[in-house]
């Protein structure tokens, strides 16, 4: 009951966090404040982590072992070690935006996703535009994703906004100051074979630039 509830805490602790994740313009406070929270947390949940493998431990040395709670430990532990290792992809992310390297500035990509669904030719797809700075202005512009392949052994091309009913624009509008995330699902034709994706980003204003850049058609399982 106690591990039970433990990790019904976690959970929520997560899922809240992750619930104000997707909002695209924060100020820098806030920024370096979630990077914060978000090295607490996996210190937290690290320590978390130290206790179920003690638990699971005393478990496998007791003379009677509980099986069904020996597994339910066992998840405990994976979970929170999936749950850690997000968190620090989410830091890692936000210390990218705020510390970028010397050969990374400006307009980029951040994650790229697409996720195998239960229905057929139905895919969830996510891109995450970002700014790479130290001093980040509101960024306006359009993203253009393209789904390259072969349609009857030729060569084809589908626009995003064919394919996906979170699209009503052959052209996405950009507008935020330190990323943005698009996503939704798309529906492949049939007979369409998908081989890689073209995503064009542009930004407008006085020191407007253009990102290109193809990225293979990796599919995530469910």
């Amino acid at each position: 009951m106690i591990i039970a509830c433990a990790l019904g805490s976690i959970a929520l602790a997560v899922v809240s966090y992750y619930s104000g994740y997707h909002n695209g313009v924060v100020t820098q406070g806030q920024t370096l404040a979630d990077i914060t929270a978000l090295q607490q947390q996996a210190h937290t949940r690290g320590q978390q982590v130290r206790e179920l493998e003690q638990q699971l431990a005393n478990v496998h040395l007791g003379t009677e072992v509980d099986k069904k709670a020996n597994e339910n430990v066992r998840r405990g532990v994976l979970e929170l070690k999936a749950e850690i290792a997000q968190l620090q992809e989410q830091n890692g992310f936000y210390r990218g935006l705020m510390e970028p390297t010397d050969n990374e500035h400006g307009l980029s990509f951040g994650k790229i996703e697409i996720r195998q669904t239960d229905r057929p030719n139905v895919f969830a797809y996510k891109v995450v535009v970002q700014q790479l700075a130290t001093d980040h202005r509101l960024l306006s512009g359009t993203l253009s994703y393209a789904i390259k392949g072969r349609f009857e052994q030729a060569p084809a091309s589908l626009s995003l906004h064919d394919v996906s009913a979170q699209q009503d624009t052959a052209l996405v509008k950009l507008r935020f100051k330190y990323f943005q995330t698009i996503e939704g699902e798309l529906t492949l034709p049939p007979g369409f074979e998908p081989e890689g994706i073209e995503l064009v980003a542009k930004s407008t204003g006085k020191n407007a630039v253009v990102i290109d850049k193809q990225f293979g058609w990796l599919v995530e399982e469910i």
